[in-house]
C-alpha cells in the first residue's frame, strides 16, 4: 500500500511526530492557563455571612495569595511554606500550607472561568493548633463569590 522506507526513514519519521505530539500538548496546556493570567480581587462571603477580600496574582509559573490590611488600605503577599496549583481547561486549584510555632494553616482556593474579567472562587480556610494534654483544636472557614481582574 505504501512504498517501502528504510528503517532510518522511518525511526526519523517517528521520533519527529513525537516531538510535534509533545510540542502541541505543551502549547495546548499553556494556551489553557492564559485564560487565568492576571491580578484579581474581590470579595468572599462566609457561611456566617461576614465577607473577607481575597487577591490573587496568576503568572505563567506562579500563583501568589495577597492579604488585605485595613489599617493602611494596602495588600502584601501571603508568605507559605509549600504552595502549589493545577488546572485544565477552565478550572484551577491553588493551595498553600503553612506552619508556625504551634499551629498550622492550609487555604485552598478553587477558581472558575467566568470571563475575561471574572472568576468564581470557592475558598477554604483550615487551621489547627496542638495541644499538649488534650486533643487539637481545629477549626475552619469556608465562603465563595467572584474574584474581578484588576
Amino acid at each position: 500500500m505504501f512504498p517501502k522506507t528504510s528503517d532510518s526513514f522511518s525511526i526519523k519519521l517517528k521520533t519527529m511526530f513525537l516531538v510535534i505530539l509533545f510540542v502541541f500538548a505543551v502549547c495546548s496546556a499553556n494556551a489553557q492557563l492564559y485564560k487565568f493570567t492576571g491580578t484579581y480581587s474581590g470579595t468572599v462571603t462566609l457561611k456566617d455571612g461576614s465577607r473577607t477580600k481575597i487577591r490573587l496574582r496568576i503568572t505563567s509559573d506562579n500563583v501568589t495569595q495577597y492579604f488585605y490590611n485595613d489599617d493602611n488600605d494596602s495588600w502584601y503577599p501571603a508568605s507559605s511554606d509549600i504552595s502549589r496549583y493545577a488546572y485544565d481547561k477552565n478550572n484551577l486549584i491553588y493551595y498553600w500550607i503553612n506552619t508556625g510555632g504551634v499551629w498550622t494553616e492550609t487555604q485552598t482556593f478553587m477558581l472558575s472561568y467566568v470571563n475575561s474579567r471574572k472568576l468564581y472562587l470557592v475558598w477554604s480556610r483550615q487551621v489547627v493548633n496542638e495541644k499538649d494534654d488534650d486533643d487539637n483544636d481545629a477549626w475552619s472557614l469556608q465562603g465563595a463569590g467572584y474574584l474581578y481582574q484588576e
